[in-house]
């Protein structure tokens, strides 16, 4: 059962896939934004909206550090900071677990002290998923600090979804229930709350990032 699965390879099959998902984004989003430009500029002929795309585009965001990032959608949004903000600890433990060794007392060898010390450390397969793991955390760490707070909240569409609830209200009586739903499974009542425990995480990216 669960015991037979092997806990190394368990961590480093989580934190490789949760890096994947972030880079995955990155770069379908990048080539979504370059195909958008191109119909705006090329296509269409406008090249002020165009400009206005790129400038207010996850690339441009990125370039010209205006932290104004629009034309993205809450899900992406949620699963962004899902993956950098309120996993972030957790992922990087993972890592660091992996590379966490406990030196032998009876000789200069070190046994990994994840898995009750049972694989020698700088060796083998350890030696491996030791160098994988460093790749991973020096692609995690700054992209997680880098792209985390632009997608924390999506401007504009919570005003937008406000004004549709109200207007939903006063027009049909039914949707209360449904309006309801709505705004206790978007979970935007906790934003406030979570803002210090995002920003001591945001205060630990940096010193990762400097250490």
């Amino acid at each position: 059962g669960v015991q037979s699965i092997p806990i190394l390879e368990a961590y480093l099959v989580f934190g490789f896939s949760c890096v994947a998902l972030l880079i995955l984004f990155f770069m379908l989003r990048f080539m979504y934004e370059l195909r958008m430009y191109a119909v705006y500029k090329r296509i269409e002929c406008d090249k002020e909206k165009a400009r206005n795309y790129y400038f207010y585009s996850f690339v441009g965001t990125i370039i010209y550090g205006h932290g104004r990032l629009q034309n993205v959608n809450k899900l992406s949004a949620k699963l962004v900071s899902l993956l950098s903000d309120a996993a972030f600890l957790g992922i990087c433990e993972k890592f660091i677990l992996i590379l966490v060794c406990n030196p032998a007392n009876d000789h200069d060898a070190s046994y990994l002290a994840l898995d009750e010390e049972e694989t020698l450390c700088w060796t083998g397969k350890h030696q491996h998923y030791a160098a994988v793991c460093l790749l991973l955390i020096g692609y995690y760490i700054p992209l997680s600090a880098m792209i985390a707070p632009m997608f924390d909240e999506v401007p504009g569409q919570d005003d937008e979804e406000a004004k549709a609830t109200d207007e939903d209200d006063c027009g049909k009586q039914d949707s209360t229930s449904t309006s309801k739903l709505k705004r206790f499974l978007s979970l935007e009542n906790c934003v406030d709350f979570v803002r210090p425990f995002i920003s001591a995480v945001t205060v630990a990216k940096c010193f990762m990032l400097i250490s």
